[in-house]
């Protein structure tokens, strides 16, 4: 659902005020865990309108399926590519950061909670591992970032723009349960 103040002006015309009225009218504020400040609402709103039918299915899973009954793997969600992943792990130590060219993902803990350390995607200056085009990823370490807490509580979202480095202990290593939804990046003309 658009504001009628937001529905004839491009999202990056949008006001913060905007796009804050935009956020709060959409079912993804009332998800039941609350969405980190630290994702960019402009571009979110840019690809829900871009690309409904993959946000909305990621929504629906999200919302309506029991998550703490899920197994481990790999769950359809439309013949687009949009996809859920759900893993069980230990936390450990910071290792690489991450980042995707093709696909958004929207995380979720289960169960625990973790460190994900993001940054702006920017100038990488050493890569542990190039761009595979076939799992979509590259490895390499950033220098500066901003340390968030993932729990059952929120959810975040990371955009190709954001580099991220999941996965890390909130003081001992513990075993988690995370979703991942992954959603097709939709480039969109400048």
């Amino acid at each position: 659902m658009i504001p009628i103040a937001c529905k004839k002006t491009p999202v990056k015309e949008w006001t913060q005020e905007q796009v804050e009225e935009w956020f709060s009218a959409t079912q993804w504020s009332k998800l039941g865990f609350t969405l980190d400040a630290s994702t960019d609402k402009f571009q979110l709103a840019e690809q829900i309108i871009e690309n409904p039918e993959s946000w909305a299915a990621a929504l629906r899973f999200l919302k309506e399926t029991n998550l703490d009954s899920l197994a481990e793997g790999r769950y359809d969600l439309l013949n687009d590519g949009t996809y859920a992943m759900v893993t069980s792990y230990m936390t450990r130590q910071p290792q690489a950061f991450e980042a995707h060219r093709k696909y958004i993902d929207i995380q979720h803990m289960i169960s625990g909670c973790e460190y994900i350390d993001v940054a702006p995607l920017g100038h990488v200056t050493e890569y542990t591992q190039v761009y595979d085009p076939e799992r979509d990823i590259e490895f390499f370490e950033k220098e500066s970032y901003t340390r968030l807490t993932a729990s059952s509580d929120n959810f975040m979202i990371f955009f190709p723009t954001d580099a991220h480095r999941p996965c890390i202990h909130t003081g001992t290593c513990e075993r988690v349960k995370k979703v991942v939804v992954k959603i097709p990046y939709v480039t969109l003309p400048d």
